[in-house]
């Protein structure tokens, strides 16, 4: 199963990584940035010789970041933009692949069939799009991306899981956004959260983390989830988001607000969102409380738990966990074993 990665923050960190990707997907080590910043790059910011097909053709990508928070995506002016702008690379070309941090996009897909359908004719080069969820699961196959983009996926959170909560604590710093993506993609929380509304909770976590961080000067967050209610904990100096996303003219003040101020927006008839700054812990607490749960916590339900002592080795251990029974709904099992 693959997970959701975050997308690089930085154009120029987003650049290298496909540049390491598409190395690996060409069989090419000497896949090349092209150019640098200010000069004529034909719409081409990567390329190289496609070796793994054995046809050694020539492959450019353009690299195109994208506000991914705000569900932001390549349009299909800017693909055509594009497009025409590698038909200058020389020598020419015979794949054009348009790689992008925004979601994946029927009707761009759709486009990108039309434009095949019409260079296949005329003998012009292959047109593909790659949106970041592609990227993403790409990345997954290859153990040394992981670990030079994203080292945080491969260590084990600080985890508590309760009877009725789940709690992660994390250091912040300057790469916690991808770490708290990594553990929004962990056993405890995909068991509890779908995946789409998952995704949105990840977005919110990151951005109330990074304000934490670069605004509050916190060093710790805490993360409480239970049925109907998220808990955020951080140890900065007072600052309220909820009031800080949207100002008096209903315009967002702080750029690092504006997912706060989308979430809000979409779930103000589902939730009852609070702040307060507690004085004897020094930390800004943010609790959103939902009309109804969208967490199921129920360990009992989804979880083995028992001592080792009831079973020998590692094979009776699994034929006593195959044994339990489990509701349809629970996609996720895990078994925990407690050593007294």
């Amino acid at each position: 199963m693959t997970k959701q990665l975050l997308p690089p923050q930085s154009w120029d960190e987003f650049e290298h990584l496909c540049r390491d990707l598409w190395a690996e997907l060409l069989s090419d080590s000497e896949t090349k940035m092209h150019g640098r910043r200010g000069q004529t790059q034909s719409g081409i910011d990567v390329y190289g010789y496609d070796h793994k097909s054995g046809t050694s053709a020539l492959v450019g990508i353009q690299c195109k970041g994208k506000d991914n928070f705000l569900k932001r995506n390549v349009t299909e002016l800017e693909l055509r933009v594009e497009v025409k702008k590698a038909t200058s690379f020389r020598p020419k070309l015979s794949k054009f692949i348009l790689a992008t941090t925004g979601v994946r996009d029927v009707n761009v897909q759709k486009f990108t069939r039309i434009i095949n359908s019409k260079t296949r004719s005329a003998n012009k080069f292959i047109v593909s799009t790659w949106s970041w969820s592609d990227i993403s699961d790409e990345i997954q196959n290859y153990p040394a991306l992981l670990g030079k983009y994203y080292p945080e996926t491969l260590v084990r959170p600080n985890l508590t899981r309760t009877r009725d909560s789940v709690i992660f604590r994390l250091p912040l710093s300057s790469d916690h956004e991808q770490k708290i993506a990594a553990l929004f993609e962990i056993d405890e929380i995909t068991c509890e959260l779908q995946s789409d509304f998952r995704d949105e909770i990840r977005d919110l976590v990151v951005e109330l983390a990074s304000n934490a961080y670069r605004h509050g000067h916190a060093k710790k967050l805490e993360v409480e989830i239970s049925a109907k209610k998220i808990i955020l904990r951080d140890n900065g100096t007072a600052f309220n988001p909820l009031l800080s996303a949207i100002s008096d003219d209903s315009e967002v003040k702080m750029q690092g607000l504006k997912y706060v101020n989308y979430f809000m927006s979409e779930y103000e008839e589902q939730l009852d969102a609070n702040y307060q700054y507690d004085q004897e812990s020094s930390s800004n607490i943010v609790s959103l409380v939902f009309n109804k749960p969208i967490v199921r916590i129920e360990p009992d339900r989804c979880v083995i738990s028992f001592s080792d002592y009831a079973f020998i080795g590692r094979a009776d251990a699994m034929v006593k966990g195959a044994a339990q029974q489990f509701p349809e709904e629970c996609e996720v099992y895990t078994m925990y074993i407690d050593r007294k």
